[in-house]
């Protein structure tokens, strides 16, 4: 049986450290409004950005206004491509701030003329549904700065987009350790440690600290790593060539399987996911096994209905038009 060695434990007590510094860095993030801005857009700019921690501040101003500071990232709301705008975001651009420009629609949105070191600083996020705002704005903050995790960690619309991006990460290095996998045996400790890493990493991305909890977090993965271990392997046996890519495959499976039942665990303490009616679950359970018991009798009378038709088709009567005019029925 594979073993985990002490190095690999200690390389998951250096990335729950590493987790909680990434956790606690700190976020400064500049907000410029322009004067055609779409009111909802704004609010809704608004409500999102409001920091669960005290790690992270929001600097708010109009467009155009002031010289641009130092930033982690820069959200200019615009509309009517306003010049302001886009004085705004070129400013922050040589500071080699990324910006985005966030309109009803990209038409809105103000033309940039950006130096060559400057170019793919500034991003378009147009939303006419203010409602919908939040993914596409989390997918570019995560995306475009080096802080994920800090910035999941403070604002909360951030988490999902931050997680995703963890677990195919951390999924996509655990297909590459299973198809490469030389050494029978010899993957499963990389993949556990990696995704105990990944644990780590998400009880960050959510707030968390160390404590008890992540310990029980981590046992539960080595155990799970074990028996999915032990799986992978007779499934593996059954495949007559092409081993190498379904050991990827299942190393991948089961990565995703362990971030997505971490984010829906988080989620529920949190209160973001909500757990299901148990009670009208069993109700429905109740009526469903009901109906299942009751097949079988619908089936019998179904059948014996159909064969009653069919008698009755065969003795059906029929009319007799006679020369005369007469009518009579025959059998």
């Amino acid at each position: 049986m594979a073993q985990i060695s002490l190095n690999k434990i200690l390389e998951v007590l250096g990335a729950g450290k590493d987790a909680q510094e990434n956790r606690a860095e700190g976020i400064r993030l500049c907000v410029r409004v322009g004067s055609a801005a779409p009111r909802p857009l704004v609010l809704a700019v608004k409500d999102l950005l409001v920091a669960d921690d005290r790690g992270a501040e929001v600097d708010v101003a109009l467009a155009g206004s002031g010289a641009p500071t130092s930033a982690d990232a820069a959200i200019i709301v615009c509309g009517n491509a306003e010049a302001d705008a886009a004085t705004s975001a070129l400013g922050f651009a040589r500071a080699n701030v990324p910006v985005a420009l966030v309109a009803e629609t990209a038409v809105e949105a103000p033309e940039v003329e950006l130096p060559e070191e400057a170019e793919g600083l500034v991003s378009v996020i147009a939303c006419a549904d203010p409602s919908k705002l939040g993914p596409l704005l989390a997918d570019w903050l995560v995306s475009a700065t080096p802080k994920g995790i800090a910035m999941a960690a403070n604002f909360p619309f951030c988490r999902d987009a931050e997680v995703k991006q963890l677990v195919v990460r951390c999924a996509a290095e655990n297909a590459a350790v299973g198809a490469v996998n030389l050494i029978p045996g010899s993957d499963m400790p990389v993949m556990t440690a990696n995704q105990s890493k990944l644990a780590l990493d998400i009880a960050a991305a959510y707030g968390r600290g160390l404590d008890a909890s992540r310990a029980v977090e981590i046992a539960a993965i080595v155990a799970a790593g074990f028996a999915w271990r032990s799986l992978s392997r007779n499934v593996v046996e059954l495949v007559p060539a092409g081993k190498w890519v379904l050991r990827g495959v299942l190393g991948y499976v089961g990565t995703v399987a362990v971030g997505n039942g971490l984010k829906l665990r988080f989620g529920i303490e949190d209160g973001t996911v909500e757990l299901p009616d148990f009670a009208s679950l069993g109700k429905s359970s109740k009526e469903a096994s009901g109906a299942l018991a009751a097949l079988p009798r619908r089936a019998q009378d179904a059948a014996k209905k159909a064969h009653e038709e069919r008698e009755a088709r065969e003795r059906a009567q029929y009319v007799i038009f006679s020369a005369d005019g007469t009518v009579s029925q025959g059998a």
